[in-house]
């Protein structure tokens, strides 16, 4: 499955579910106390009441957004143009180091059973909603869990070649 399709089939999913991002982010952090952890939410606090966390299921839906407005605007999304996107969003991560990111953030939430199931409860329910064929519901499910390993992978490229530069330059933020 290319990139293209990929995104294409995401751009069809956010335009029946725009609130796709923060139904999972809601439900993965009530579900999962390790993703609560690494965002500094107390075990009795309810996530959608920390507004600094709620403010990045908005950030992450706002970079899904730009990529489906690239995919509208090119008419065909290439490889490079979100390889490109992704790693420079990921290198803006070394500056929050000092405010406590650690990357493995990004793979508490990518080895979460958790994150996973809320995704494809909120991808399923929505494609029933329009889509029959539960082949293709699966199909679309698979394909969000590939673009969210794509962009997560091509962040940390980004994020580790910042990291690299910035300490060659002996700047160890």
């Amino acid at each position: 499955m290319n990139l293209p399709f990929i995104t294409i089939l995401s751009s069809r999913l956010l335009g029946h579910q725009p609130n796709l991002f923060k139904i999972v982010w809601n439900a993965s952090s009530a579900r999962s106390n390790s993703i609560k952890k690494a965002f500094g939410i107390g075990d009795n606090e309810i996530p959608e009441e920390n507004d600094s966390f709620m403010r990045l299921s908005e950030t992450i839906e706002a970079f899904f957004y730009k990529i489906k407005r690239l995919q509208v605007i090119t008419m065909q999304l290439e490889d490079e143009i979100v390889s490109s996107t992704c790693e420079q969003l990921g290198a803006r991560h070394v500056d929050f180091i000092a405010r406590g990111f650690n990357s493995n953030f990004w793979d508490i939430f990518l080895s979460s059973t958790y994150f996973h199931v809320c995704m494809s409860e909120a991808i399923d329910e929505t494609l029933c909603g329009y889509m029959s064929d539960e082949g293709k519901r699966a199909e679309m499910i698979l394909a969000w869990q590939r673009m969210f390993n794509m962009v997560v992978h091509h962040m940390r490229m980004g994020y580790n070649e910042k990291r690299k530069e910035r300490l060659k330059s002996g700047n160890k933020s």
